[in-house]
C-alpha cells in the first residue's frame, strides 16, 4: 500500500510540475568530507519523494527546491533529502515539510564503502563478507532478481559499517569518526508506537543493485559494538531492536528483532537495501528545548546537533540531531548529566551560518517542558526580522526610543 501511495504521489508531482496540494520548500547548505571539514564538489543532493536533484559546487554548497504531496493532516509530513558521494555511504536526512520554509542542511559524507563480488552459494553453506564491525552472510536464497526469482551466479555488493561506541579519532589517517557520524535518525517509528530516546549502537549499509535482498528470507548480519559496555552500559537481551531507514521519508522503521550475544553483539537479518541500525532505548533520558530566531523572528528551518564533549570542549559523540524547527522550536534528547555542545545552522537565500553554545544536560523532563531551554539568536539582516516598532541595526533588533513630549507643550 505504501509503495502505491508513493508512486501516486510521484506521478502527481511529475505530471503537474508540482501538484496544487504539494508542500514546497528549499534545502540550502553544504556537503563536507568530515564534521567541520572541507566542502565536497559534485556530491548529489536529491529530494527523495520528487526525485529532483542537484550537484554541489566547488565549496560543497548547494540549493535545492523540493515538493511533497500534502496529506492534509495537521502535522507536517516528514520528507527526506538524500546526499550521495562516490565511494561513500549515502546519508538520508528527514525533516518536517513546511510550506515556503528554507531548511539548513550541513552534512558530512565521510564513511567509505567497499564493493565486493560474491559467489552466490549453491548449497546451505553461506558466503560471508566482513566489513569492519559487521559480518554479512549470503545464503543460496538471500538475493532475488527483478522478477523475484532466486538469483544465481555472482553479485556485486556494496557495504559500509559504523561502530559509534568507538571514540572519535580525528587525527588518524584516515580519521575515525563513527561516534560523530553514526547513521543517526531524526525520527524513529517503533512497532509499539512508543517514542523512547533511542541511541544507535551500531549500523550497516547494504546495496545489492541490480539484485535485491529476498524480502522473505533476506541476508544474515552479525553486528558488533566494540565498547558497548562503556558507551551504552552494555546491552541486555531486550536491547535487540533492529531498524531500517525508509527511502522516501528517512524515518527508521522497526524490523524483526535480532538476538543479543556477549553483551556487545547482535545477530539478525536484513531484507531490504539501505541503512540498518541496531538501537537501544536509553533509560531516564533528559531533554533540551531549543528556540531559534533570526533577530526577533522564529526560524523554522534550523539544523540542530547536540554533542557530548570532554573537559577541553572537544566533541566526543553525537547525542541527537534534527533538521527543521517548526515554529522556531525543536526538542533534543540525550543522557542526563553530560557536558554538551549545541550547534545550530541557518540558511536563507545564499546565507548559511552556524552558532555554537555549551550547556549541560540536566536530569529528567519532557519535550515542551524540558529542564533546560536554550535560545539561539542569529543576527538580523533587515527590519522585517524584527518585531513591529524595532529596527535591525548591526545585526541586532533595537526598539525605537519613545518620543519625548516637547517641554514647551507645543
Amino acid at each position: 500500500m505504501r509503495g502505491f501511495a508513493v508512486a501516486l504521489a510521484l506521478g502527481m508531482l511529475a505530471s503537474c510540475g508540482g501538484a496544487e496540494d504539494a508542500i514546497r520548500f528549499r534545502v540550502v547548505g553544504r556537503v563536507l568530507d568530515a564534521p567541520g571539514g572541507n566542502g565536497v564538489e559534485g556530491a548529489r543532493v536529491t529530494c527523495a519523494e520528487s526525485g529532483r536533484t542537484t550537484r554541489t559546487k566547488a565549496d560543497g554548497r548547494f540549493s535545492l527546491s523540493c515538493a511533497v504531496v500534502d496529506p492534509g493532516e495537521e502535522t507536517p509530513p516528514v520528507a527526506a533529502v538524500r546526499f550521495e558521494r562516490a565511494g561513500h555511504a549515502p546519508v538520508l536526512r528527514s525533516l518536517p515539510a513546511i510550506e515556503g520554509a528554507s531548511f539548513a542542511a550541513v552534512v558530512a559524507l565521510a564513511r567509505p564503502t567497499v564493493t565486493r563480488r560474491i559467489a552466490i552459494p549453491t548449497t546451505a553453506a553461506p558466503a560471508s563478507e566482513i566489513i569492519d564491525n559487521v559480518v554479512v552472510s549470503f545464503l543460496d536464497v538471500s538475493l532475488v532478481d527483478g522478477a523475484g526469482n532466486t538469483a544465481e551466479g555472482s553479485a556485486d555488493v556494496t557495504l559500509a559499517a559504523w561502530d559509534p561506541s568507538v571514540p572519535a579519532r580525528p587525527d588518524d589517517t584516515p580519521p575515525f569518526l563513527d561516534a560523530l557520524l553514526p547513521p543517526f535518525p531524526t525520527h524513529f517509528q517503533t512497532t509499539g508506537q512508543d517514542a523512547p530516546y533511542l541511541r544507535p549502537i551500531a549500523g550497516a549499509y547494504l546495496d545489492t543493485n541490480p539484485l535485491s535482498p529476498n524480502p522473505s528470507r533476506g541476508i544474515d548480519v552479525t553486528i558488533t559494538s566494540l565498547y558497548a559496555d562503556v558507551a551504552f552500559g552494555g546491552v541486555a537481551a531486550a536491547d535487540n531492536r533492529l531498524f531500517h531507514q525508509d527511502a522516501t521519508s528517512g524515518v527508521f522503521v522497526e524490523s524483526q528483532p535480532g538476538r543479543i550475544d556477549q553483551r556487545n553483539q547482535l545477530t539478525g537479518g536484513v531484507n531490504a537495501p539501505g541503512t540498518w541500525i541496531w538501537a537501544k532505548a536509553i533509560p531516564n533520558p533528559t531533554c533540551i528545548d531549543v528556540h531559534v530566531r533570526i533577530g526577533d523572528r522564529p526560524y523554522t528551518g534550523a539544523q540542530l546537533a547536540l554533542y557530548d564533549i570532554d573537559v577541553q570542549g572537544k566533541d566526543q559523540t553525537l547525542l541527537d540531531e534534527a533538521l527543521g524547527t517548526p515554529g522556531g522550536t525543536r526538542c533534543l534528547r540525550g543522557p542526563a548529566g553530560r557536558m554538551a555542545r549545541l550547534q545550530a545552522w541557518m540558511a536563507e537565500g545564499d546565507r548559511v551560518e552556524s552558532l555554537s553554545l555549551q550547556t549541560m544536560t540536566s536530569a529528567g523532563g519532557a519535550c515542551g517542558t524540558c529542564p533546560r531551554v536554550l535560545d539561539v539568536v542569529f543576527p538580523c539582516t533587515r527590519n522585517s526580522d524584527c518585531d513591529p516598532g524595532s529596527s535591525c541595526l548591526d545585526g541586532a533588533c533595537v526598539a525605537a526610543e519613545p518620543e519625548v513630549p516637547d517641554a514647551s507643550g507645543e
